[in-house]
């Protein structure tokens, strides 16, 4: 059942929310550059024992796989869209700027360096990884995992960084994020200053990439070597230099690291954001005239550590404003007390307006993948970020909008997770299934109490509230996937039904956004899926012709590209369903059941109960099924012979209070979701 209707159930999420509707992109077979576009050249499969490289201009923001490789040497000296590598071995690897994630899973015995949004792992051992990563890492059922902080500068690095849209001030190379952590203990370990990425991966030799200058040391590197979390519980004094947005902003902070890190000072983290009147104010007070140095873009903060490193900064930083960057506005700490006090500030607002930031584009954009996880430092991956936000000042309201996003966040990026997880076996799926709904329940109880709030803080609009109902019943149909217990197909069917009783998406169309009305038209057809396993054919019927009028809409509005798919999708389910109850009597329609129930399972034989005693009992867990006949009627990947089949090796649920019922309800990870809908 994990293939069924990928097309539905593949991507929770659409693509990005635009506020006027594009224009019709081309055809594949419209782009002049199709004859171009190579396979191989974005897809590295079952290689052994090879160097490839790919130069500037070569990947140009496209997706790129690795897969299947041994004993390889990559070299992607270009950005990228996202990245992914699977069942490698004895490989070193190389990717320039990604613009979203990096993903590595089943791989053993590697090296990777890269520049990138996101970085996620999952089932890997015995690698070293070198990043720059604007937000948190994440690793995942992986052991013995060593990261460094990736110091690299070669021709046209830093074009590409800006390409990827990627800042190299934001680097959380060591604030790693284990889900899988094990007690005393660590799946990963942090590697100090001296273990640079060249020593492991290997320079290339080859004359195709001369011409490239490539560099490891520190004072060129495009973003700085910082000691990040090696020094979180470290206690020497510190001291915070900010440099307000100007155009010698960037060299001069360069300089100044490079000045103040040849003494025993050290450089412990970067970051680079634009400011807001609620920072300003809680960094500076009432002095009005960082606010209005602040109004002119993104500032740069630098945190050093180390004896004397006020003292010290101030020094190389008067010398640089004095021979080279005259006037150019900054602040830097005067006292090791208010140091501390404006380091925490500093990064503690960064966090906090980052993250806050990309949930508001959420509610515009609903894309949120792995993408678009945020860096909050010791906040996700420790929990306490209640605590944080006592400490920030915020006043209720601002609270409860920063739960909200914090829960928003947190529940997406589990839900993303699960597209992840095997289609079956994975012991450990059950307990990721039971967080998610977990925090879904908190996310749903918490919209319902503050909704009056959210509304006027994040305009929350009806749809947004059916996207979270839409999820927990993807949730439902997913734990039926799992486990085929019908139980969890009627609670997805519950929650469908709210949403369309309570018309959730009924303003969609008004919107005037095409990625909306694809949100809607994914709806219908997962909730005509959970019909048609139910054998719910009055409501399956009319939600079928609800279907075509909104495709009909879409097309006429938008004049989409997927126009065709959608006609096909629609035209499968109406034949799958008709077709499916094509016997009659009397010429009426005779609706079939294929599931076992308790009145059609044939009793026992006198005295099998004895026989039976003195034998193992099994039970059966898995089953293949696979369609033999050609051509028949299908909908998505089901052909209607593995529909039947499948439906036939499954027990009917019984709607009371039954021993079985009881049992399966008491599996499931919310069992109270019904009542909180």
């Amino acid at each position: 059942m994990g293939c069924l209707f990928s097309y539905f159930f593949g991507s929770s999420a659409s693509s990005d929310i635009v506020e006027q509707p594009p224009a019709r992109q081309p055809y594949s077979w419209e782009r002049a550059d199709r004859a171009a576009i190579k396979k191989e050249d974005f897809i590295l499969d079952k290689l052994k024992d090879q160097t490839i490289f790919r130069l500037a201009g070569s990947v140009n923001g496209q997706q790129f796989i690795i897969q299947n490789c041994d004993n390889c040497t990559v070299y992607v000296f270009d950005h990228t869209g996202q990245v992914q590598i699977d069942d490698c071995t004895n490989c070193r690897i190389f990717i320039g700027p990604v613009h979203g994630s990096i993903f590595i899973r089943d791989s053993t015995n590697c090296v990777l360096a890269t520049v990138c949004q996101q970085f996620r792992t999952r089932d890997c051992r015995d690698t070293h990884v070198y990043l720059s990563c604007a937000s948190q890492p994440i690793i995942e059922s992986s052991h013995n995992l060593k990261f460094g902080c990736l110091t690299l500068n070669y021709d046209n690095l830093a074009e590409q960084y800006k390409s990827a849209d990627i800042s190299p001030w934001n680097n959380n190379w060591g604030n790693i994020h284990d889900f899988t952590s094990v007690p005393d203990g660590k799946n990963y370990s942090l590697l100090d200053k001296a273990e640079s990425v060249f020593q492991h991966l290997p320079v290339p030799a080859d004359p195709s990439c001369s011409h490239l200058n490539i560099k490891d040391d520190n004072d060129t590197s495009v973003t700085p070597y910082t000691y990040g979390q090696l020094y979180h519980d470290r206690h020497e004094e510190r001291c915070l230099v900010i440099f307000f947005h100007d155009l010698n902003a960037d060299a001069c902070a360069r300089a100044l690291i490079q000045m103040t890190t040849q003494s025993e000072v050290v450089l412990v983290q970067t970051k680079s954001y634009k400011m807001d009147e609620m920072s300003v104010e809680g960094m500076f007070g009432t002095n009005r005239s960082y606010a209005t140095l602040v109004a002119k873009g993104p500032v740069i903060g630098l945190e050093f550590a180390g004896n004397d490193s006020i003292s010290i900064c101030q020094q190389n930083l008067h010398t640089l404003l004095t021979t080279k960057y005259q006037n150019l506005p900054h602040f830097i700490s005067q006292s090791p007390t208010g140091a501390r006090t404006q380091v925490d500030k500093f990064y503690n607002f960064a966090n906090f307006l980052f993250f806050f930031l990309c949930k508001k584009i959420f509610f515009h954009h609903d894309n949120m993948t792995a993408t678009n996880m945020t860096p909050i430092d010791k906040l996700v991956s420790s929990g306490n970020y209640q605590d944080l936000k006592e400490n920030d000042g915020l006043d209720s309201e601002d609270k409860i909008v920063q739960e909200f996003t914090h829960l928003l966040d947190k529940s997406k990026q589990l839900f993303n997770g699960l597209r992840d997880l095997p289609q079956y076996g994975h012991k450990q799926w059950q307990p990721y299934f039971g967080r998610t709904f977990d925090v879904y329940t908190k996310l749903w109880k918490f919209q319902q109490q503050h909704r009056v709030l959210l509304d006027k803080n994040l305009s929350l609009k009806r749809w947004q509230i059916g996207e979270i109902a839409s999820k927990i019943g993807q949730l439902y149909y997913h734990f039926y996937i799992r486990t085929s217990e019908t139980n969890y197909l009627n609670e997805a069917c519950a929650f469908y039904s709210a949403i369309r009783t309570r018309a959730y998406y009924s303003k969609v169309n008004r919107e005037e956004k095409p990625d909306l009305m694809v949100k809607k038209l994914r709806y219908y057809a997962r909730f005509i899926v959970v019909c048609l396993l139910l054998k719910k054919t009055k409501i399956m019927r009319e939600l079928v012709r609800e279907l075509s009028r909104q495709i009909d809409e879409y097309v006429k509005a938008y004049d989409p590209d997927d126009s065709l798919e959608w006609q096909l999708v629609l035209n499968e389910v109406s034949t799958f369903i008709d077709i499916d109850n094509q016997l009659s009597v009397d010429q009426t329609p005779i609706t079939l059941y294929y599931r076992l129930t308790n009145s059609v399972i044939p009793p026992l034989p006198m005295g099998a109960d004895k026989i039976l005693s003195n034998i193992q009992l099994y039970s059966l867990e898995e089953i293949i099924i696979i369609g033999n006949y050609q051509d028949q009627i299908k909908f998505s990947e089901l052909t209607l012979d593995m529909y039947r089949m499948l439906q036939a090796v499954e027990r009917q649920s019984v709607e009371s209070t039954s021993s079985s019922d009881e049992r399966a309800l008491m599996q499931s990870p919310a069992t109270q979701q019904k009542e909180i809908l």
